[in-house]
């Protein structure tokens, strides 16, 4: 059996060796292209890095700061952090992006392995399917907390997917429990554990398994799955939590539960199906075809009895972006493990198929196109800009504290563990103190009373600030844009202004 599987290995190596080219090209090549590896990407991930920052200088999430999620991803950036505390801060930023996209890079090959029994032409379209699919790109490009859970969630359903493999065809329940291996059971709880104390989002393929493994193996087997999901959820989070349990419990459950911006099911299909990217009759043919699709291969995947539990995972994962408070096209990354692993079973199923070689020449020439148009794309996409060099040397040699709205600034010219260690207030997330402020409320930013305070005073408390991320209307109100407006401009670089707070 090892022999087989060496084999397999060995003349799968050119298959492994584009999918991981891929991945890597999609992820790595427009961030290139564009800023660089230090370029501001987005926000939520500049967020985790600097949180992780913090956290190597002594400084704990919901204790010292806040944090709207488990600290999980901090937890997984400490190394990364730690050896950027020696290299530099800004060169250990730009490593933890290299290692996010090695992940996903990772994860595409676990989902090659995971089709590979369905043949090399489900393993080749799977793969593929994942390494360059949009949502999965965003959140491995950069250190976005869906980038590590998507490779814990691709683990875990190869090893229920290899057990399941071995289970008799024709078990009665309580065989099928003594044929399980509990030990194999234990890890993929211990697997979805870490992937909800990462992003709290995770009890949900979490409990799709357990549901799903009770009704196949027996309730004896996903007791084991969700008993080593608690023991491991429990050792990464148990010491934050003690140390700030009831900030912890409001900045991880009841902040986010307060969120909600009242989207009709119609419109959120729509930004499903498109990544809120279209509108109107473009967002409703999307969204049949999504549909469809969709449809389509569940009904081929279930037909195959130990892919089966890819069916209730997609369709959990999907129900939750439907019914979840609020939508960003990254959050589309939460499907890209099962979407690809069905398409993968798909393509598998079809090429096997009485007009075998038809269906494989077919299958051929869409790939072709897709790789074609990901060439193409990857030809014209730019991802981030620089924070302007021009701020470095009068922020390192000022004296105090530096503020800002955003992280990026402070990650890009090396400052948050400077003024950790100058006493400095820790704020990582300005923008996540709103939905804290105003928990149970609709209050638009631009009129939470509390929230515009805070900034002011923060901003304020710094020997210079920099604010570029928020702006008049949605977020400043008038006042706020007229007390930062107010203070003097120490040295102006393109759309970015280092103001010195007036004392």
């Amino acid at each position: 059996m090892l022999g087989a599987a060496r084999g397999m290995l060995r003349g799968a190596a050119p298959l492994y060796a584009v999918v991981f080219g891929l991945a890597l090209a999609n992820r790595l090549l427009p961030v290139l292209r564009g800023g660089g590896l230090a370029a501001v990407l987005g926000y939520d991930d500049a967020v985790y890095y600097a949180g992780a920052v913090g956290l190597v200088h002594g400084r704990l999430p919901y204790r010292d700061f806040l944090l709207l999620h488990p600290p999980g991803v901090l937890v997984a950036l400490t190394p990364v952090a730690a050896w950027g505390r020696w290299v530099g801060e800004t060169a250990g930023w730009e490593a933890s992006r290299l290692v996010w996209m090695l992940l996903g890079c990772a994860t595409s090959l676990v989902v090659v392995a995971v089709l590979l029994p369905m043949g090399r032409t489900a393993a080749a379209v799977g793969g593929g399917f994942y390494a360059v699919f949009p949502g999965a790109v965003l959140v491995e490009r950069t250190t976005l907390i869906e980038g590590l859970t998507n490779l814990l969630l691709a683990v875990t359903l190869a090893l229920l997917i290899r057990e399941l493999r071995s289970v008799p065809v024709r078990a009665a329940p309580v065989t099928v429990v003594r044929h399980g291996s509990r030990a194999t059971l234990a890890a993929v709880g211990v697997l979805l554990g870490l992937s909800t104390a990462v992003k709290i989002w995770g009890i949900v393929p979490l409990v799709a398994v357990a549901v799903f493994v009770g009704i196949v193996l027996g309730f004896r087997q996903a007791l084991v799955i969700m008993l080593g999901a608690v023991v491991a959820s429990t050792v990464v989070c148990l010491p934050f939590f003690l140390a700030a349990p009831t900030q912890m419990w409001r900045m991880v459950v009841l902040d986010q539960l307060g969120r909600d911006q009242g989207t009709d099911l119609l419109r959120r299909a729509a930004e499903i199906a498109t990544m809120n990217r279209l509108t109107g009759d473009g967002a409703f043919v999307a969204i049949v075809v999504v549909m469809a699709g969709s449809v389509v291969c569940s009904v081929v995947t279930w037909r195959v009895r130990s892919y089966r539990v890819v069916v209730p995972v997609l369709v959990a994962t999907v129900s939750l972006l439907v019914a979840a408070p609020i939508f960003y096209p990254h959050y589309m990354g939460i499907v890209a493990v099962p979407a690809a692993l069905l398409v993968g079973v798909t393509a598998g199923v079809l090429a096997a198929g009485s007009r075998r070689a038809a269906w494989r020449s077919a299958l051929a020439v869409a790939a072709l196109m897709a790789v074609t148009l990901d060439v193409v794309a990857l030809s014209r996409i730019r991802s981030g800009a620089l924070v302007p060099p021009a701020l470095t040397v009068p922020v390192q040699t000022a004296p105090g504290c530096l503020t800002s709205d955003d992280p990026n600034n402070l990650l890009a010219l090396g400052v948050v563990g400077r003024n950790v260690a100058r006493g400095c207030d820790l704020v990582v997330d300005l923008g996540g103190h709103s939905h804290d402020l105003s928990r149970g409320q609709a209050v638009p930013r631009s009129r939470n009373a509390a929230w515009q305070r805070l900034v002011v005073d923060y901003l304020g408390s710094g020997r210079y600030t920099l604010a570029t991320r928020f702006g008049p209307g949605r977020s400043y109100s008038k006042a706020t844009v007229s007390t930062i407006d107010s203070w003097p401009v120490r040295v102006h670089a393109g759309s970015h202004r280092l103001r010195e707070p007036s004392r």
